[in-house]
């Protein structure tokens, strides 16, 4: 959940450029949605996104990102970022369908092929790289949601700190 909710899906809300009326559509989507009881955390003003939660991450990525980006992004961008949303609901849910491990995995080439045109290289970082590694796993291992990898997510800092510093020392980073 953290790498991808806290991880690139903060990435991805926090580096779209909103105008203050594109900031205001989806405030008044996300103050006017009836949310069901199931979810335990509304989430607050995008503007306040770098302090949200993993739930409210949870809930706008899972849930609501094709609703309160619709009006907002050009078709291609919104197309974009629901290539993310896609996969991470196909790695999410609990019912496995038919190769949805092979089609998260095509859909995640595509994302990450085509990110540097809405974002640069930027968003291009470890965790993206994390996720390449999402549907093998799905595949032996079943719905991210019925496990865990908290454990390994708490050592990804020490990966972090040997990545800053010159390319050349990058360069000679085995992970």
């Amino acid at each position: 959940m953290h790498s991808s909710l806290l991880g690139q899906g903060k990435k991805i809300l926090m580096s779209i450029d909103l105008d203050v009326r594109q900031t205001n559509i989806i405030d008044t989507t996300l103050l006017n949605l009836t949310l069901p009881d199931e979810f335990h955390r509304r989430p607050r003003s995008i503007q306040r996104c770098s302090s949200w939660k993993a739930q409210e991450y949870r809930t706008v990525i899972l849930y609501l990102c094709p609703v309160i980006l619709r009006d907002v992004l050009s078709a291609d961008h919104y197309g974009h970022v629901l290539l993310f949303v896609c996969v991470i609901r196909l790695l999410h849910c609990d019912y496995i369908i038919y190769k949805q491990g092979e089609l998260a995995d095509i859909l995640l080439k595509t994302y990450e092929n085509t990110i540097g045109d809405y974002y640069g290289k930027k968003l291009s970082t470890l965790v993206l790289h994390v996720h390449r590694h999402f549907p093998k796993e799905f595949s032996l291992h079943g719905s991210s949601s019925s496990t865990s990898c908290f454990p390994l997510e708490r050592r990804i800092r020490f990966f972090q700190r040997d990545a800053h510093g010159t390319p050349k020392k990058r360069r000679g980073m085995h992970i």
